[in-house]
């Protein structure tokens, strides 16, 4: 059990990468641009400011947020806002959401970490949803402490309701996901986000299962405009409607076009975490930009995952 709860955080945090990735060189396109420009076959290809296998600040934001558990050994809200300032301040801007760059100005004068999100009209945004996954799985045996943390985690940019219930729903189906618990996926979200988008939107989605619509016709009427919760709706129902396929379910977003590198990042988070990693393409697998480095980081945030639901010190490697 061990080693295929190892697989699967590996495969949420890969898949995530994977997908933002995949999704890059088709965002904001339409749904009838991006089928063209996947006419020969879902791949990674070139974009119009990256190439292929590159991702944009979603995955840099994912990235810091594993690392500052690597070397805290525990969620430290402070340490993920400076971290992934670095990366705004190193200019790795790559797509970064206008609310991130507004709190990160922020911090960068001063201003602390949990006074620093915004509150604004476009605090709506799926940037915080970038940063919450390491969260969610290092809460995977806690779930009493899962819905705080990942609240704080988004608050560092993201300091709205909607927000929060967005990053929340992405939380309880990550870890229903790696449960391999899928079948009551939309009822044990909507549960925890009544009165919100993401109920409204995740309801959406629940009705156009029932209907069987295809993922393609799912996403234009849930919206993939980049708002949180469009962007978990979206990805759930591509996740819930090929669920044995990472293949399959990415495809989903990267034809829909729109903010297709979130809403594929996403839904490889999810695919990842209910698959796991052994499961996700190796052909597509092989051109990710710093694979190596991602695979090791993700293997390293595993055994930390494990050992601290053993009780184990930290710093300690399983044997």
């Amino acid at each position: 059990m061990p080693e295929l709860i190892k697989d699967k955080i590996q495969g949420a945090l890969i898949g995530f990468a994977l997908g933002d990735a995949l999704g890059m060189p088709v965002r904001g396109f339409s749904s009838r641009d991006a089928n063209l420009f996947f006419k020969d076959g879902i791949m990674p290809k070139d974009g119009k400011d990256l190439k292929a296998g590159q991702f944009t600040s979603h995955t840099l934001m994912l990235l810091a947020a594993t690392k500052s558990f690597l070397e805290r050994f525990t969620f430290d809200p402070a340490d993920v806002a400076q971290k992934v300032l670095e990366i705004y301040e190193e200019g790795l801007i790559r797509g970064m959401g206008s609310s991130t760059q507004a709190a990160l100005k922020r911090i960068k004068r001063g201003i602390p970490w949990h006074q620093a999100g915004d509150y604004g009209p476009l605090a709506i945004g799926r940037g915080a949803l970038m940063r919450v996954l390491p969260v969610v799985l290092w809460t995977l045996k806690r779930p009493e402490e899962m819905r705080e943390a990942v609240a704080t985690a988004t608050m560092i940019t993201h300091q709205s309701d909607e927000a929060i219930a967005s990053s929340v729903a992405f939380a309880i189906s990550i870890q229903e996901a790696i449960r391999g618990e899928i079948g009551d996926f939309f009822h044990k979200c909507l549960r925890e986000v009544k009165g919100t988008r993401a109920y409204f939107k995740l309801k959406q989605a629940e009705e156009l299962f029932k209907r069987r619509v295809t993922p393609n016709e799912a996403i234009q009427t849930l919206g993939n405009s980049g708002v949180a919760a469009e962007v978990v709706a979206s990805a759930i129902y591509c996740f819930l409607y090929f669920p044995s396929s990472y293949r399959d379910a990415i495809s989903g977003p990267l034809l829909a076009g729109g903010d297709s590198s979130a809403i594929a990042a996403v839904t490889g988070a999810l695919s990842g975490a209910y698959l796991g990693l052994k499961k996700i393409p190796a052909d597509w697998l092989k051109t990710l930009e710093r694979k190596e480095e991602i695979l090791g980081l993700s293997q390293k945030f595993a055994e930390l995952v494990l050992n601290n639901q053993k009780g184990k010190d930290p710093g300690e490697a399983n044997p």
